[in-house]
């Protein structure tokens, strides 16, 4: 028998279908294909997957637990899913694609996109004297509410009140920048215009700071549902995967062993007119084991950092002989467990980031969704209650390749990175004033853990940083030197502001930077 299976769907909400072809193919114990049709599938999110899945850096306390997705992955191995150029249309705020529990995985060749992304967008036409004419993208739903303001409509119907806590972002004309804003054209403007459906125009108490052609994003900064979310899996491929838009969070993987992502394409679809791709970071990864590989890449039009690679500091709370109970720090990540039996963890000095004692996880588990204790074997000696401790996980440090990847259009830094490996041949288009390679760590506020010990920083070219190109920053006012082992050697710099490098709280570092 063929261990080849066709998906074919009627047009209507692909969910169903795709849950029954995954039903099918679990039967069989071999390696098994599952190829699309090249065409593309809409997936409701009506009809999608309901999951608690709590997910790192997304989900503050308010938020709902509770995934709702398109594409549900879950205990199945040794899967490949050959898209053949299919298109996945979501419908709906909803998470794309969900592996969970899952070994020997290959995704290639598919695009993801939403039929209304949560990113509004709006083009300037026009500037005469204090008012601005505005072009509303196709995708970007709005109405006047019952007080006649202006208003966006999220994929879910609701609306999105522009008096309300929104983030703001202008791409430039040529799109080689796309900045956070502290202007709100909708929320600033003291008349409003319905010229055409499509076209606005705002009036303000003076000349407003817009630039024609600029492209401004709105959005609700929070991240209830993402791209696409990998966790508790080993031996995951994505391969030639372009992701159009990605809500939230775009590819975020977790507690997950060896990631290869390769010939990635995270931007909008050519002659879409959008300048948005991803909600927030385009690839997270955080608290995995084994090799990241992230390859031959394209990330453009992102609303925060395009790849973040790092760990979890988690704070102690109560030592108990070999008990150790500790508690998720940052209000974004909490209720998974990053810790297995036979880890070796570090207990670190929360205000130095010193790694004062270690010891081995005999037993790990959640207590609820913000709290975990550990069994140690040895013991910790140490007492909370006189200085505040962190633990780091010196067992989830993968060893990352980042290379001959393209990163534009954001409004962050280019990659942060917290572990051992290589940086070699990107090119990194910095616009915004802050490095475009940043080495940090910390335990407040984002609680992100990572001693590098042994780094390469290679062949890269960094454009139009205004600030150093390179930061090594530890937030522990150089306090211990956290990151050792740092080589950064044969990198180009071009149109960039001198120093390009800016390092503290690590020692060890070769440079040829002069």
């Amino acid at each position: 028998m063929s261990n080849t299976f066709l998906f074919s769907q009627p047009e209507c909400s692909a969910c169903g279908g795709f849950a029954a072809a995954l039903r099918e193919l679990s039967c069989f114990t071999r390696k098994k294909i599952l190829k699309f049709e090249k065409k593309v599938y809409t997936f409701d999110k009506a009809d999608s997957v309901k999951m608690e899945l709590p997910v790192s850096n997304t989900i503050e306390k308010s938020d709902r637990k509770i995934k709702s997705i398109g594409l549900c992955i879950e205990n199945i191995n040794d899967l490949t899913i050959d898209g053949n150029g299919a298109k996945l249309l979501m419908n709906g705020d909803m998470s794309a694609i969900v592996l969970k529990n899952c070994r020997n995985i290959t995704l290639k060749d598919l695009t993801v996109d939403y039929i209304r992304p949560r990113v509004s967008e709006m083009r300037v036409q026009q500037v005469v004297g204090n008012t601005a004419e505005f072009l509303i993208h196709e995708d970007s739903r709005w109405e006047l509410d019952g007080q006649g303001r202006f208003c966006w409509v999220n994929a879910d119907g609701d609306l999105e009140d522009s008096e309300s806590r929104q983030a703001v972002q202008a791409a430039s004309p040529d799109n080689s920048s796309n900045l956070r804003m502290g202007f709100n054209p909708v929320r600033d403007a003291v008349k409003t215009e319905i010229i055409e459906p499509d076209r606005v125009k705002f009036t303000y108490l003076e000349v407003p700071p817009v630039e024609v052609g600029q492209v401004w994003q709105f959005r609700d900064p929070s991240r209830r549902e993402n791209g696409v979310v990998i966790t508790n899996c080993e031996n995951v491929t994505l391969n030639g995967m372009e992701l159009n838009f990605t809500p939230g969070l775009g590819i975020v993987a977790q507690m997950t062993r060896n990631i290869s992502i390769i010939h990635h394409r995270h931007a909008p679809a050519a002659g879409s007119g959008r300048v948005c791709a991803a909600h927030a970071d385009c690839i997270q990864i955080s608290s995995c084991r084994g090799k990241v590989e992230i390859a031959d890449g394209f990330f453009s039009g992102a609303q925060d950092d395009p790849v973040n690679i790092h760990g979890t500091y988690l704070g102690v709370q109560r030592m108990d002989g070999p008990k150790l109970l500790l508690e998720f720090g940052h209000p974004e990540t909490w209720g998974f467990l990053p810790f297995e039996p036979g880890d070796e963890i570090a207990l670190v000095d929360a205000e130095t980031l010193e790694r004062v004692q270690h010891s081995l996880v005999r037993e790990a588990a959640l207590t609820d969704f913000r709290h975990i204790e550990l069994t140690l074997e040895p013991a910790f000696d140490a007492d909370p209650a006189k200085k505040r401790y962190v633990v780091e996980n010196l067992s989830a440090c993968p060893e990352v390749l980042v290379e001959n990847n393209r990163f534009r259009c954001y409004p962050t830094r280019g990659l942060l990175i917290t572990t051992t490996g290589v940086v070699r041949k990107n090119h990194f288009l910095q616009a915004s004033p802050r490095p475009a390679v940043y080495i940090s760590g910390g335990a407040a506020p984002w609680f992100e853990s990572g001693g590098v010990q042994n780094l390469l920083i290679e062949e890269n070219v960094f454009e139009n940083c205004s600030v150093p190109a390179i930061e090594i920053n530890p937030k522990n006012n150089g306090r211990f030197p956290l990151h050792r082992g740092i080589r950064i050697r044969n990198n180009t710099f071009v149109r960039c502001t001198p120093p390009y490098l800016h390092a503290e709280g690590c020692k060890d570092i070769e440079t040829d930077i002069r």
